[in-house]
């Protein structure tokens, strides 16, 4: 005889976390070291500098030609190994 338990009882797979997003911070076409700001946007120096601690991580899409968060993502996205995302905690 089967019971009500038994009926009720569902096996379910095993959940595999889903990996993080992929961020533009972590993309190759992404760069934001503070002298490629300043060769990109002339005059900025005249504001304070690429160097500034209230722009963080964001930097320019080489791919699209913006200017962005680290934090964005987009469909182009190819990974690159260089640490601004690691200094970021999300």
């Amino acid at each position: 005889m089967i019971s009500w338990a038994s009926l009720l009882h569902v096996e379910r797979p095993a959940v595999r976390p889903s990996p993080p997003p992929a961020r533009c911070g972590d993309c190759a076409h992404f760069r934001n070291d503070p002298e490629a700001l300043e060769r990109a946007f002339p005059g900025f120096t005249s504001m304070g500098s690429a160097r500034a601690d209230v722009r963080a991580c964001d930097g320019l899409c080489h791919r699209h030609g913006r200017y962005l968060s680290f934090s964005e993502s987009c469909g182009d996205f190819r990974p690159a190994a260089h640490a601004c995302a690691a200094r970021i905690n999300s």
